[in-house]
């Protein structure tokens, strides 16, 4: 005799005969004569790739030289003297000397660059020194003062200073090749290195304005 089969069972015996071919097709190591053979590749070998451009992309960032890396410009802008006037013999500029750390960063820009001269033949690098366009100068006009404004003045200054140091380092051609302009790179908003600190070091603010560590009470206390 033979077993009543409904139709459910026979629609799920069909559709299992009909996708079984289908499923021995996929498979990157499967021999099927339907299936398309690939190659597994090494893991991470694609995001190598694009993390090594994204290197060489930054190593242009190397050669700029930041705000912070310049004195600090106490003067009003309009104390300082343009570079140009008959003034500038009887009052220089201030916030246009480059401190230790900016002097070492000229030191290795411009050994950097002779480096590249020599491994071309002594070609000129296609690269450019960025000096980073201030603003962080005082308005005596302004109500406060507040030093958040550009100084292109102080910018053209900063700029001959670099030159000049790069000059004595013998990168000759740095008449050329320094500019001012804003930097690559983005500097951290107030919130963002607020966070990045209490990231680095586990201390937080706390609401009564001191700062705490874990559960530790107010007052700078540092977790580790």
């Amino acid at each position: 005799m033979i077993p009543k089969t409904n139709n459910r069972q026979l629609a799920f015996v069909s559709l299992t005969l009909i996708a079984l071919p289908g499923f021995s097709a996929f498979g990157c190591r499967s021999h099927h004569p339907a299936a398309t053979r690939c190659d597994v590749r090494t893991l991470g070998s694609v995001i190598d790739s694009v993390n090594q451009q994204q290197e060489e992309n930054a190593e242009l960032a190397k050669f700029t030289i930041y705000m912070h890396e310049f004195e600090i410009n106490a003067a009003p802008i309009d104390d300082v003297p343009s570079v140009l006037g008959p003034e500038t013999a009887n009052r220089e500029p201030r916030g246009y000397r480059l401190t230790s750390a900016g002097q070492d960063h000229v030191r290795a820009i411009a050994q950097q660059m002779l480096q590249m001269a020599a491994s071309d033949g002594g070609r000129q690098p296609t690269v450019n020194v960025v000096v980073e366009r201030s603003n962080t100068s005082k308005l005596s006009s302004t109500v406060y003062q507040y030093p958040v404004n550009n100084n292109p003045q102080l910018d053209v200054v900063r700029r001959q200073m670099v030159v000049s140091a790069l000059q004595q380092l013998g990168v000759s051609w740095a008449e050329s090749c320094v500019m001012v302009a804003p930097a690559f790179s983005t500097g951290l908003s107030a919130s963002e290195s607020a966070t990045a600190y209490q990231r680095a070091t586990g201390i937080q603010a706390s609401s009564s304005g001191g700062f705490r560590s874990g559960s530790g009470s107010s007052g700078v206390t540092n977790s580790r």
